[in-house]
């Protein structure tokens, strides 16, 4: 993300966990990142404030779908 200046990311929670603690561990430059969309599997309750903290002020979204139909049918933000 910090190579390519990502602007937006699509995650399911446990690919969002592990950035997650790759970010506790190392510091990258994320300014660019300006929307985070997870989507895939429920997601912890606990994720949610430690995005805003780590990826900083971006539009957050969490997507519901089944596979069968798109990755996601229903956005919330």
């Amino acid at each position: 993300m910090a190579r390519h200046k990502a602007t937006d990311i699509l995650l399911v929670p446990t690919m969002t966990l592990v950035l997650l603690d790759e970010l506790k561990q190392r510091s990258y430059d994320l300014s660019s990142l300006v929307a985070v969309i997870s989507s895939g599997q429920r997601s912890p309750a606990a994720i949610w404030p430690e995005i805003r903290e780590r990826f900083g002020p971006v539009e957050l979204t969490t997507g519901y779908g089944m596979t069968e139909v798109t990755a996601t049918t229903t956005a919330t933000r």
